[in-house]
């Protein structure tokens, strides 16, 4: 059960460090203006905002997919039921 929690407030936590960092990615200037004016965002410039995007990212994905692994029975038994239900 502890393993589901955790796994559960990861993958949120996750979610949100990933969604913070790809609308800063998105709002940043882009390509050499970055560089040329010394752009920070609360003491971090574009390639480390880039890096801790995709490292939240890629630990996203990693988490997600174990996190299906314990919810499997639970999704499958949703799946069922609304299955089934459609079929009346």
């Amino acid at each position: 059960m502890r393993g589901r929690v955790f796994t559960s407030f990861l993958t949120l936590i996750l979610f949100v460090v990933m969604t913070l960092t790809g609308v800063v990615a998105y709002l940043m200037p882009q390509g050499k203006v970055a560089y040329w004016v010394g752009w920070h965002f609360w003491g971090l410039d574009k390639p480390q905002w880039g890096s801790i995007h995709m490292v939240s990212s890629l630990l996203f994905v990693v988490v997600g997919g174990v996190h299906l692994v314990y919810n499997w029975k639970a999704l499958l038994s949703y799946f069922s039921r609304t299955v089934d239900r459609h079929r009346r």
